[in-house]
């Protein structure tokens, strides 16, 4: 991401989203504590669930580094003691 603005921006709904979920998901404790309403609990439970979705993608979309990645290796290969230790050992 070039602009700063962006990210801030970006971070600010992710969070707001985050905030919605763990609201959504304290009132549905409380309402299914006090005996619960199937149609409030679902409510709850919807926007709860569209909420963290929705700051995942956020998350993910503006504030996580671009990929792919790949990270330098050296050579996988065994000297010469090596594979005559393991002839050694499996009496080839």
């Amino acid at each position: 991401m070039s602009d700063p603005r962006h990210a801030v921006s970006a971070a600010r709904i992710a969070f707001a989203c985050f905030v919605v979920t763990m609201l959504c998901a304290l009132s549905l404790a409380v309402v299914y504590a006090l005996g619960g309403q199937p149609q409030a609990e679902g409510a709850l439970l919807g926007v709860g669930l569209l909420s963290l979705g929705t700051g995942l993608v956020v998350w993910a979309h503006w504030l996580m580094p671009r990929g792919p990645f790949a990270q330098e290796r050296h050579e996988l290969a065994s000297s010469d003691d090596e594979l005559a230790a393991l002839e050694r050992a499996a009496g080839i």
